[in-house]
C-alpha cells in the first residue's frame, strides 16, 4: 500500500492505471456485460464524487484547493473541526489525489 500512496503523491492529475489500483486494493473493480469482457473501475483520480466513495462510513472530511501552492487538500479524522489526534491531513496535485491518499493513509494509521 505504500508505494501505491507514493506512486499517487507523485501522480500530477488524473491517471486511469492508478485509478485501477485503487478499485483493486479497495476491491471496487467490476466486470460488466453478458460476455464479462468489459472491465470498469471508478475515475477516483479525476472525480471528487468518486474519489469521497473511499473515504470509510463513520469519518468526517473536509477538502479544498490551496490556490498559493496550486495544490489540493484533504483532510479526514472522526471529527474534522476538532483538533484531535487520528485525523490525517494530505495536499497533493488535486482534491481527488488528496482524498485517496488520506484514505489509504487512514487505513494505514488504523491497522497500526
Amino acid at each position: 500500500m505504500t508505494e501505491l500512496i507514493e506512486r499517487l503523491k507523485a501522480a500530477r492529475g488524473p491517471n486511469r492505471i492508478l485509478d485501477k489500483e485503487l478499485a483493486k486494493h479497495f476491491d471496487t473493480y467490476r466486470t460488466y456485460g453478458a460476455n464479462g469482457t468489459v472491465h470498469g473501475y471508478p475515475a477516483y483520480t479525476s472525480s471528487i464524487d468518486r474519489a469521497r466513495m473511499l473515504i470509510p462510513a463513520g469519518h468526517e472530511f473536509s477538502i479544498g484547493d490551496d490556490l498559493e501552492n496550486n495544490k489540493g487538500w484533504a483532510k479526514i479524522g472522526d471529527d474534522v473541526w476538532d483538533e484531535c489526534m487520528g485525523d490525517v491531513v494530505v495536499a497533493a496535485a488535486t482534491i481527488e489525489l488528496a482524498i485517496c491518499i488520506a484514505v489509504l493513509e487512514l487505513e494505514l494509521q488504523e491497522n497500526d
